[in-house]
């Protein structure tokens, strides 16, 4: 009996010894470059890259980080404006799974005033399945406050 428990103990995972020191940490199972379209910004398409490990949240963001007063004291606050965009991946029976969430903030004239309102648009949750090489639409949204439609595409090619 007791040479049972001993081999249990020694086979046991929760006391296994310690990884050696220098021993790098296992690497992502794969490693996808992800060409961002955006259209709707510009009259252009505004186009990004993204390089994101598996199972791993990847972020992008483009435009200002503004001031502005906070709420007529003499104190400031600050707020990103622009686009946001955050990726994730997995790959579930052969399937690329792109997970992610699309923002975008402006700041919109108001009729009748002179100061602007802050517009937000935000799409979260999205998941899309992908096939390498080709053009995906993550996203495509219509915003009522400018009345532009925004539309973002992912191609995804694999590094590794």
């Amino acid at each position: 009996m007791r040479s049972s428990i001993v081999l249990l103990l020694l086979c046991s995972p929760a006391i296994a010894a310690p990884p050696t020191p220098g021993t790098p940490a296992p690497g992502p199972a794969s490693i996808y470059r992800f060409d961002v379209s955006v259209t709707g910004i510009d009259a252009a398409p505004a186009t990004y890259t993204m390089i994101v490990a598996e199972d791993r949240q990847s972020k992008l963001r483009s435009g200002p980080n503004i001031a502005y007063p906070a709420g007529g004291s003499s104190a400031t606050q600050r707020e990103q404006l622009g686009m946001e965009l955050e990726l994730s991946y997995s790959q579930h029976a052969g399937v690329l799974l792109v997970e992610g969430d699309f923002g975008m903030t402006s700041l919109v004239p108001s009729a009748g005033t002179s100061s602007p309102t802050w517009e937000q648009l935000q799409v979260r949750d999205l998941v899309a399945p992908v096939t390498p090489g080709k053009p995906t639409l993550l996203t495509s949204v219509y915003d009522i406050a400018t009345h532009r439609r925004y539309e973002v595409t992912i191609t995804a090619q694999r590094l590794i």
